[in-house]
């Protein structure tokens, strides 16, 4: 019997529970830095927050495999890198998503898990940073 990653397990609970997380996420983003919203015009916002879903997914599937991690966030690294997103952008996402699934799971996350997820972000954007 294989167990599922503690990031993935999390991330799978959060998208069950609610599939209004990727939209409460952007509401949360975009309340905090209205900044950011003019770059994601190119999608509609339902769109944009599948996205967000299947990418975050990808990402964490990836996670525990520098080579295939690295190879995953290639494109994103590129495309992020043409749009000027900066280091800070990535902090500011980072906490909307920790903040949203704290938010969603409520008592259901523990603390271990909400550390692990803030690790994994800063593994994310320090390899997404490497790339571009």
């Amino acid at each position: 019997m294989t167990t599922r990653p503690p990031l993935r397990e999390l991330l799978e609970d959060v998208l069950a529970t609610s599939p209004q997380f990727p939209a409460r996420f952007y509401e949360r983003l975009f309340l905090s830095h209205p900044e950011l919203r003019p770059m994601f015009h190119r999608s509609s916002p339902d769109a944009q927050q599948k996205m967000f879903a299947q990418k975050l997914m990808m990402v964490v599937d990836a996670i525990e495999n520098p080579a295939l991690l690295r190879q995953e966030l290639g494109s994103v690294a590129t495309s992020h890198r043409d749009y000027g997103i900066t280091h800070e952008m990535y902090e500011w996402v980072g906490t909307a998503l920790h903040d949203t699934v704290a938010e969603t799971l409520g008592d259901r996350a523990t603390q271990a898990q909400l550390t692990g997820l803030v690790e994994a972000w800063k593994t994310l954007t320090r390899t997404v940073f490497e790339l571009s």
